[in-house]
């Protein structure tokens, strides 16, 4: 969904709070809210001194697929296509994919956020994640039975109200989860593709790849090439709008998404040892790094005559929706009650379109 070139602590700063973010599509822009219709619609040479952008050393790029890669893609999609048949006997071992419901109680009494109020949910023994004796009490336990554990929270426990302290969870087991992985035959070639033999389908495969590794490998060239630019562009003086809403947006994000989880901002600096005064350093710098880049992207957009029609911008619209698996904006406001763009903001698809424009005019002109 996005072209995530932007560089530098506004990448670090990120991954610190990777944990809590349920999407990387607010890497460019931050979450804001801002709906102008033209980003940094002013003389952006008093804020920068850009690097030289045109005459690039660009890398010529040498991509490959070997019989393992088309091999390794082949089982990948089998296993996609791979169905689930819930088994109510047998007894739980590790590693089993098990569907279970359970009810956690301390002292007697369920405590918020212990018990999956019989919707049920599957794990998978041993990677789910649950605290220590949770997961491998079950082992050994017969499917259909009721397994009762008597645990403690850990003392570094996320949820204070609970660190430490004694537990019990009741555990009831409905059915193992086993996965039957069609063969790779020509039966399910026909089922999943067009090919009439296996070595059509096999060339498919691997044009499918080439395409894809080719289309990484641009990616990873022209974040660097842009990285590059950013490090080598002078910054004189940052817009205070700018980066005043860059802080402010990127601060109701992290409390916003820690919330998601039970967390306030006051545990999420806790959690990452962060003091306030660290933390609104931290906002700032991320907001500057943010900013940097949006400058000189626009600085080479207003100075190149790139504009974005408002047909290229829906089609950017379209092609976010279709990557988190909806149809339209209109199916993605039926499920969250805001269009895409009302959540992501114009500007983020709008940086978006611009970005892909400079770099091609970048590459073509490298």
């Amino acid at each position: 969904m996005n072209k995530t070139y932007f560089s530098g602590k506004a990448k670090r700063f990120i991954a610190v709070i990777g944990t809590l973010c349920l999407t990387a599509a607010l890497l460019l822009t931050g979450c804001g809210s801002s709906n102008g219709n033209e980003p940094y619609d002013y003389d952006l040479s008093k804020y920068i001194v850009p690097a030289d952008y045109m005459g690039v050393a660009i890398e010529k790029l040498d991509v490959t697929v070997s019989s393992d890669d088309i091999r390794a893609e082949i089982d990948k999609r089998r296993e996609d296509d791979a169905t689930t048949e819930k088994v109510t006997t047998g007894t739980v071992a590790e590693g089993d994919s098990i569907n279970i419901d359970y009810t956690g109680t301390i002292d007697g009494v369920e405590f918020e956020g212990g018990s999956t109020k019989g919707m049920g949910t599957d794990i998978i023994v041993g990677q789910a994640g649950y605290i220590d004796g949770f997961e491998s009490g079950l082992v050994g336990a017969e499917v259909g039975s009721t397994v009762v554990l008597d645990l403690r929270f850990p003392d570094d426990y996320h949820a204070a109200d609970l660190a430490g302290k004694p537990c019990q969870f009741t555990v009831e087991i409905h059915s193992r989860n086993i996965k039957h992985i069609p063969e790779y035959d020509i039966d399910w070639v026909k089922k999943v593709s067009d090919c009439k033999t296996l070595n059509e389908y096999e060339e498919s495969v691997y044009d499918d790849l080439l395409k894809e590794t080719r289309e990484e490998a641009e990616e990873t060239r022209n974040s660097e090439i842009w990285q590059k630019l950013v490090e080598q562009t002078e910054v004189l003086d940052y817009p205070e709008k700018e980066v005043k809403a860059e802080k402010e947006d990127y601060k109701n994000y992290i409390i916003g998404y820690a919330s998601q989880f039970g967390y306030t901002l006051e545990d999420y600096m806790s959690m990452m040892g962060f003091t306030e005064e660290q933390l609104n350093a931290e906002i700032e710098d991320y907001a500057k790094e943010v900013v940097k880049n949006e400058m000189l992207l626009y600085y080479i957009a207003h100075a190149e005559g790139i504009t974005v029609s408002e047909d290229e911008y829906n089609a950017e619209i379209q092609k976010a929706c279709e990557s988190m698996g909806f149809e339209s904006n209109e199916e993605f406001k039926a499920q969250y009650g805001k269009s895409v763009e009302e959540t992501y903001s114009r500007k983020h698809f709008l940086t978006n379109v611009y970005l892909e424009k400079v770099m091609k005019l970048i590459i073509d002109n490298g």
